[in-house]
């Protein structure tokens, strides 16, 4: 998950209380609970994150926001089945250190590319960028010559682009983790 800041700044005062955490967990929640559980209502979801240091004397912890994650899905839930989601658990929220992870490693590299096409790091001729440049290359040539400065919704690789409704941009089409619509996915 990538939110550009300068349009939703984490630590809006009226949105997130002025606190960057509490606009972190907000955007990480939508995220997860609306962008992918909902649209794939009924499965149960694993999710494992970074671990790193939040706020354990004031109880902002990865237990905290599971608990939001699972919160807000089963509040929106609604079933064609008629089973009432509050008698299920519906996802597991983890922390694992980087360091320990291949898969949370791997994750941190493709959305560091991104972020890097993204921000027009291809155009920058710096030292650092040497290294993401050819990171980008390797990743092209792997993903059939993948862009990663665009949205795609298609593809080994897709990068969507979720748009906040309440600005008038709601699109009409289907979202892009809806059933069908995710290749590779149940």
């Amino acid at each position: 998950m990538v939110v550009n800041t300068k349009k939703y700044p984490l630590a809006h005062t009226t949105i997130n209380e002025g606190d960057e955490l509490v606009g972190y967990m907000k955007y990480y929640t939508l995220h997860l609970a609306d962008g992918i559980m909902l649209t794939q209502k009924g499965f149960f979801y694993d999710i494992t994150i970074d671990d790193y240091s939040w706020r354990p004397k004031t109880g902002d912890t990865s237990i905290r926001l599971g608990k939001c994650v699972e919160g807000r899905y089963k509040n929106n839930f609604k079933s064609s089945t008629g089973l009432d989601a509050r008698r299920y658990r519906h996802s597991e929220l983890k922390t694992a250190n980087d360091e320990d992870s291949n898969l949370l490693q791997m994750a941190d590299l493709l959305t560091g590319a991104v972020a890097f096409c993204r921000n027009k790091g291809l155009e920058r001729t710096s030292n650092t960028s040497v290294g993401r440049k050819e990171l980008v290359k390797v990743i092209r040539e792997c993903y059939g010559g993948v862009r990663l400065d665009m949205y795609q919704q298609k593809g080994a690789f897709a990068i969507w682009e979720f748009s906040d409704p309440e600005e008038g941009k709601r699109s009409l089409r289907r979202s892009p983790t809806a059933p069908g619509e995710v290749l590779h996915f149940p």
